[in-house]
């Protein structure tokens, strides 16, 4: 029984063979299909489904223990559009800044931009917010995760899942946002023992920006506004403050509700209940994070001299 796979390095190789085995599926599928949303939609299914299959044979563990999928509290899922939508608010913030902080080639840019702005209204919404959050989220969170928790502390398991999930997206501009989202799905996958729930916040987590590119009539600057590869490209430009502060309300708001419907544990061998009030782990946060708080100031002030 190989009880130990996959450790971090086994993951790296398979993220590394899928890499190798999804460009000539891309090219092939594209050769008849000539829609980029339908190729990238079945080239990462197909991709991603044989390294899943490859790699679950090789743990020699039940279906059940890899890729744990159980009813859950329905009352759940308000906290976690409340915490989806805080953070996509955040997230889109903390890319704004690294994007002012670093350059890469107009490549990149490209690439996201033409996820987001398909034409292809509905084959896009199904890439984003069905294939991806299935395919990422059974290998990441599932296969990825499960082996990392026998092998590691709970703190690494989900720091190490974190950046293969972030290096899995091949593009340094979504390197931030999707590292710190990957934080949060395996936390919250440890929390839950449930893959539904890590699922469901990727799923709704791809369906807002993917949304709001859609609608013309509420535009706000730093978020939804980037509708072209110029304006993705604009460096220096952040959110209104409002906004920011909206979305660390809801993102607060939305963890009480959770912890109030399912206390909260520590991420330790013994999973002790938290007993710090919302409030102290907020100031707990808040000094841990100082620099990055002062980062965003420092970008906000910045940003608006120019």
């Amino acid at each position: 029984m190989n009880q130990t796979y996959p450790k971090f390095w086994n993951s790296v190789n398979l993220v590394l063979l899928w890499v190798l085995i999804m460009f000539p599926i891309y090219i092939l599928i594209n050769y008849f299909l000539k829609n980029e949303m339908a190729t990238l939609a079945l080239t990462n299914t197909l991709s991603i489904s044989l390294i899943l299959f490859y790699g679950f044979r090789k743990t020699k563990n039940s279906f059940e223990n890899v890729f744990p999928l159980k009813v859950f509290n329905y009352k759940l899922i308000f906290p976690i559009i409340l915490i989806g939508f805080g953070g996509s608010i955040l997230l889109s913030e903390i890319d704004n800044i690294f994007r002012s902080l670093v350059s890469v080639p107009d490549f990149f840019y490209t690439m996201l931009e033409g996820i987001f702005n398909s034409k292809s209204i509905i084959l896009s919404f199904i890439l984003l917010s069905i294939v991806a959050p299935f395919t990422e989220e059974f290998l990441v969170r599932g296969l990825f995760l499960s082996g990392f928790l026998r092998n590691y502390s709970p703190m690494k398991a989900v720091l190490f899942s974190a950046f293969i999930f972030a290096i899995m997206h091949l593009n340094p501009l979504q390197f931030c946002s999707t590292f710190l989202f990957g934080v949060f799905a395996a936390w919250s996958m440890i929390q839950f023992n449930n893959l539904w729930i890590p699922l469901f916040a990727h799923a709704f987590m791809n369906f807002i920006p993917w949304f709001l590119s859609q609608i013309n009539f509420v535009k706000i600057k730093g978020y939804n506004d980037m509708d072209s590869l110029e304006a993705l490209k604009a460096v220096n430009v952040l959110q209104p403050f409002w906004f920011d502060c909206l979305g660390i309300i809801l993102v607060l708001f939305g963890f009480y509700l959770l912890n109030f419907i399912h206390p909260i544990t520590k991420l330790n061998k013994d999973t002790e209940v938290v007993e710090e009030s919302l409030f102290i782990y907020s100031l707990h946060l808040f000094y841990s994070h100082r620099f990055l708080i002062w980062l965003y100031f420092h970008n906000r002030r910045f940003s608006q001299r120019i």
